[in-house]
């Protein structure tokens, strides 16, 4: 069996938000949800590499920030 690690798998979800943003909203929210359930174990140099590499104009930077936003409207 294989796993994705959650760098990539953060990274293709930007990726994908990054090309349609209007219509992957829930790609984005896909992403805050790995980042925030595990954050405390990924490579975050890795991590900012991939997401620029995947979604250009993003970082890991921007990612904390929706990150942040998406908690403030969380009821």
């Amino acid at each position: 069996m294989a796993f994705i690690c959650p760098e990539d798998l953060i990274a293709d979800r930007l990726g994908q938000y990054a090309c349609h943003p209007a219509s992957m909203m829930s790609r984005l929210d896909q992403a805050i949800a790995v980042w925030e359930n595990l954050s405390d174990t990924v490579d975050l140099d890795y991590l900012d590499k991939q997401i620029c590499r995947q979604a250009p104009g993003l970082s890991l930077e921007w990612l904390e920030q929706e990150a942040l936003k998406a908690r403030r409207h969380t009821p």
